[in-house]
C-alpha cells in the first residue's frame, strides 16, 4: 500500500497577530504564548516563512528572529496610559499597526490570529484568515468571535468549541468545517516530576515548607481570594507542627506594559494583602517572581498540592494538567473548561465557591503526601498529546482553504418544537444549576423546570405548565440558561 507523502510547506508565507506580546522561548511567561512559540517552532521546522506582529512593550519594541524564518516586529502600541493611569486608545498608533500588518499581509499566503483578539475586524488578506480562541470571555476575545467573518476558527477545548456554536448560532450559521477543535498537548519532558531544590532555594522557601501552589495572576476570579480561606481554615484541619510550615505561593504577574508612563501593577493586589491579614494568615502568603514556563515543572515538584479553584471559565486552563503530569495532585473546580478537561476519578474537583471542600481536600493530599499515579500521567500525556497538538494546526492553518463568508443573519425563530437544553456554559452541580458567567441560579421557575431542560425538552411542553409563559423562556434565553434548538 501507497502512503500518501506529506504536503510540501517550504516556501509558504504566514502572517501571525496576537494582542500579547511574544518572548523568546527562554522566557515564555504563559501558556497561550508557549503554545504559539510550540507552533511556530514547528513551522519553522516545516519551512514556512512567518512574520509575528504585537503591540510593543516597553523592552520589546525592536524586531528580533525567533527561528529561523519566524521573524517578530512589534507593531506601534496599542495602548497609552493618561495621567489618571487609565488606559486610552491611539489612534495613530493603530493606524500605523493596521498600514504594518496589511503590508504583511499583502505578502503571505495565510493570516493566523493567535487569541482569537484581533481588534481591527475585517483585516485580512487575500488568502484564508484562521483564528484560534484561547478565551471566551475577555471583550477583546467574544466580540472578535462575533465579528468573525474568516475561515476557520480553533477552539482549544471542546467546551468552547460548544460555546462557540452555542453563542454564533444566535448572529450567524458558520459551515461545520469552519470550526476545528485542537486541545493544548504537553510534552512529557517538559512537564514530569523533577527535583525542586535549586529552585526552592532560589525563592527563599525553607526546605520543610508544605507548599500550596497559585500559579495564577492574583485576581479574584483566578481564585486568589478563596485560596486565602483555605489556607485559613486549614489551621483547624491540619496538625499544628504541619500547618506552622504551610505557605501559598503566589507568583507576582509581571503584566505587559505597552508605554513607558504605563502603571507598574503591584506584586500582589492590597485588597489580597488585607484580606490576608483580616483572616490572620497574611504571614502564610510567599510572594514570589513570576515563573517562566521552562521552570514549572520544578516549580509544580515542590508543591504538595496545586490550587486551580477560581470561577474564571477557562477555556482550557494548562495548570491542571501541566501540574498533574508533574506528579503534583491539583484541586480544581468545576467551571469552564475545567468541569469536563479531566475525568472526576483522576483529579479533585469541587464545585466553584465551595472552600471549605478544597480546605478538606488540601489537608487529606497534605496528610497522605498524597503524589499523581504515572500511569495518570501518562495519560493525560496521551490525551493531550504534544505532536497532536502540532499536527492539528498545521493542518488548520497551512491546509486552510478559502470559505464561503458568512455574515450575520438571523438566527431561527423559538416556536414551540424547538428542544430546549443546557448550553456548554452551564451545568447542573450538586451544589446547585451554575451558570460560568453570572454563578449560581436562583430563578425558581427555572429550576422546577431544570429536570426535564436537563433531557431536553420542546417549548411547547414547557408552555403547558402552569405558570410557564413565553416571557419566562425569552429571559431564561436572554441570560444563557437555557439555549435553543
Amino acid at each position: 500500500m501507497t502512503v500518501p507523502s506529506r504536503p510540501s510547506y517550504r516556501g509558504l508565507a504566514l502572517a501571525v497577530f496576537q494582542l500579547r506580546p511574544l518572548t523568546p522561548p527562554d522566557q515564555v511567561l504563559d501558556g497561550s504564548n508557549a503554545v504559539l512559540v510550540h507552533i511556530l517552532r514547528h513551522f519553522a521546522e516545516l519551512g514556512v516563512r512567518a512574520t509575528v506582529h504585537h503591540p510593543a512593550t516597553v523592552g520589546r519594541s525592536e524586531p528580533f528572529e525567533l527561528f529561523p524564518g519566524i521573524r517578530v516586529e512589534p507593531v506601534r502600541p496599542l495602548l497609552t496610559a493618561t495621567d489618571s493611569g487609565s488606559l486610552m486608545a491611539d489612534p495613530i498608533s493603530h493606524a500605523s499597526a493596521i498600514e504594518r500588518i496589511r503590508e504583511t499581509l499583502g505578502r503571505s499566503d495565510r493570516f493566523y490570529v493567535h487569541g482569537g483578539n484581533l481588534p481591527y475586524f475585517g483585516l485580512g488578506g487575500a488568502g484564508p484568515s484562521i483564528h484560534s480562541i484561547h478565551d471566551f470571555c475577555a471583550t477583546e476575545s467574544v466580540t472578535s468571535v462575533l465579528n468573525f467573518t474568516g475561515d476557520r476558527l480553533v477552539a482549544v477545548s471542546e467546551y468552547i468549541a460548544g460555546s462557540l456554536r452555542a453563542a454564533l448560532d444566535r448572529v450567524r450559521r458558520i459551515p461545520d468545517g469552519s470550526l476545528r477543535v485542537i486541545p493544548n498537548g504537553f510534552r512529557p519532558a517538559d512537564f514530569s516530576p523533577r527535583d525542586p531544590a535549586r529552585l526552592r532555594a532560589d525563592l527563599g522557601l525553607p526546605t520543610d515548607s508544605v507548599c500550596l501552589l497559585y500559579p495564577h495572576r492574583p485576581i479574584a476570579d483566578k481564585g486568589i481570594l478563596a485560596a486565602v480561606r483555605v489556607v485559613h481554615r486549614l489551621r483547624s484541619l491540619l496538625a499544628p507542627d504541619v500547618y506552622a510550615r504551610v505557605r501559598l505561593l503566589i507568583p507576582a504577574w509581571e503584566a505587559p506594559r505597552f508605554g513607558v508612563d504605563a502603571p507598574i501593577v503591584p506584586p500582589l493586589p492590597p485588597e489580597v494583602v488585607a484580606y490576608a491579614s483580616e483572616l490572620g494568615v497574611a504571614g502564610k502568603l510567599h510572594v514570589h517572581r513570576w515563573i517562566r514556563v521552562a521552570e514549572m515543572a520544578q516549580y509544580y515538584s515542590l508543591g504538595a498540592a496545586t490550587l486551580c479553584v477560581g470561577r474564571y471559565p477557562e477555556a482550557f486552563g494548562n495548570v491542571h494538567v501541566e501540574s498533574m503530569m508533574s506528579g503534583t495532585p491539583a484541586i480544581i473546580a468545576r467551571a469552564g473548561a475545567h468541569r469536563t478537561s479531566v475525568p472526576e476519578g483522576l483529579v479533585r474537583k469541587v464545585d466553584p465557591g465551595r472552600d471549605d471542600d478544597v480546605a478538606d481536600h488540601v489537608a487529606d493530599v497534605v496528610a497522605r503526601a498524597e503524589r499523581v499515579p504515572p500511569e495518570v500521567a501518562r495519560y493525560l500525556a496521551d490525551r493531550y498529546s504534544h505532536n497532536a497538538m502540532l499536527r492539528g494546526y498545521e493542518q488548520a492553518i497551512l491546509d486552510c482553504e478559502p470559505q464561503p463568508r458568512v455574515g450575520f443573519s438571523d438566527a431561527d425563530p423559538v416556536h414551540a418544537g424547538s428542544v430546549l437544553r443546557v448550553p456548554p456554559w452551564a451545568a447542573t452541580l450538586a451544589s446547585g444549576f451554575y451558570h460560568d458567567f453570572t454563578g449560581y441560579c436562583t430563578d425558581e421557575k427555572f429550576l422546577e423546570c431544570l429536570p426535564d431542560i436537563g433531557s431536553g425538552t420542546e417549548v411547547g411542553a414547557l408552555l403547558r405548565r402552569d405558570g410557564i409563559g413565553p416571557g419566562d423562556i425569552a429571559s431564561w434565553l436572554d441570560a444563557g440558561l437555557v439555549s435553543a434548538h
